[in-house]
């Protein structure tokens, strides 16, 4: 999904070159978003608000909240 995604994007949005990576899921990508080293992931519910409020595997300190 995130490769078609990329392709239409890039396809029909001027002046954007999107890529699409494998990662393994919901917490890597939203960690990849939280270090500014992504700019569109896909997650799960849960572990979005985890990130947002720095719970469960996102206790490090750096919620997404505090951005």
């Amino acid at each position: 999904m995130g490769g078609g995604m990329a392709n239409i994007l890039s396809k029909y949005v001027p002046g954007l070159q999107a890529t699409a990576e494998v990662t393994g899921g919901s917490v890597d990508n939203l960690k990849l978003i939280n270090a500014g080293k992504s700019e569109v992931g896909f997650s799960m519910a849960d572990a979005g608000w985890d990130a947002y409020e720095g719970l469960d595997k996102f206790k490090d300190g750096r919620s997404t909240r505090a951005r």
